[in-house]
């Protein structure tokens, strides 16, 4: 029996794991692809009874950004590590609410098999963001000529990645971290997302000025503890970006991009901002999102810095007008406003 198709009246985005079965679905009450039995390895689909049983062969060298492809005896995880990441992950994304309609494909039909699903995406849902929590083992050249590389550029305007900038403590500014696609960073249809906790950055992500873009919040509870990973802060900006994109269908991933990393919220300290190393310099702001979203969508033809004056000085949020000229001169320095 074939899954129902998606709903046309809800906003969608991908969804890259692999380890979705019929039950993790259920626990997450979302649409999905129509696929048939051959389709299943390429979509990350798997019967039921493969759970507890059958590992999962991908193609490449991945890192899932929150747990290890291989244990620490070296024999490849099974089925269900992929399945518990990916249900956290998606639901996560959803927020337990069901309103973002998941289109789940497997991690290595995300990074090298795009022509088998784009046109499906393109004709089954409006879909314009896709959230990928893991990585390719690659340096950034290597990234730039890979098969997920090329894709990546290649759909500028068709599609937003959403990722996880991984979870090493690394400094992307200082080292090269051979990760893809993260390792193609300052791209315009790209968003690398780093886990916070609190007002600051979590310990253990990953971060830079130009390695990574944005905050989010990427705690979870297990066993009565409390964790941080960049695995489940890229689904938070994953869902702000799929909400935008329904509610303004005419911007493209560019535009949605810039207006999630231009909301931003920088922490200020006494009377001047304190940005956080990332580009964006601080966390994501579903509100200040939505607000340059639709002045973008109002006044396409108003510059980056006009559109940061609007919002702050002239609109109904006035917040930190006297610090424009401050935040401008920041984002300028991280070259994330376009030129005059």
């Amino acid at each position: 029996k074939k899954i129902p198709g998606p709903s046309s009246n809800a906003p969608h985005a991908i969804l890259c794991e692999s380890g979705f079965d019929l039950e993790t679905l259920k626990t997450l009450g979302t649409d999905t692809f129509a696929l048939g039995p051959s389709e299943k390895s390429v979509f990350g689909w798997v019967d039921s009874q493969q759970v507890a049983t059958n590992p999962i062969n991908l193609i490449g060298q991945f890192s899932l950004s929150g747990i290890s492809e291989f244990t620490s005896t070296g024999s490849r995880l099974a089925f269900v590590s992929y399945s518990d990441h990916a249900i956290k992950v998606g639901h996560k994304l959803t927020w337990d609410w069901g309103d973002i309609k998941i289109l789940p494909i497997g991690f290595s039909a995300c990074a090298e098999q795009s022509q088998r699903w784009l046109p499906q995406v393109k004709s089954s849902s409006k879909a314009k963001v896709l959230n990928f929590s893991a990585a390719l083992s690659y340096t950034r050249g290597a990234c730039e000529t890979s098969a997920f590389g090329k894709q990546i550029r290649a759909q500028e305007n068709e599609m937003l990645y959403v990722v996880a900038a991984g979870n090493d403590a690394l400094n992307g500014d200082a080292q090269a971290i051979p990760t893809c696609p993260q390792g193609l960073n300052g791209s315009p249809n790209l968003i690398v997302v780093a886990a916070g906790m609190r007002d600051s950055l979590a310990p253990s992500s990953n971060y830079g000025i130009r390695f990574s873009d944005i905050i989010a919040d990427g705690s979870h509870y297990e066993e009565g503890q409390q964790s941080y990973t960049t695995s489940l802060a890229a689904p938070l900006v994953t869902r702000k970006a799929a909400l935008i994109s329904w509610e303004f269908p005419k911007l493209n991933p560019k535009q949605i991009r810039k207006a999630i990393l231009l909301g931003a919220k920088i922490p200020v300290r006494g009377r001047h901002f304190s940005p956080l190393p990332v580009r964006s310099g601080g966390w994501l702001n579903s509100e200040m999102a939505s607000h340059f979203a639709r002045a973008m969508d109002e006044n396409p033809a108003l510059s980056d810095r006009e559109l940061i004056r609007k919002i702050y000085c002239e609109s109904s949020v006035r917040e930190n007008c006297s610090l424009v000229p401050e935040r401008i001169q920041i984002l300028e320095a991280r070259n994330l406003l376009e030129s005059k």
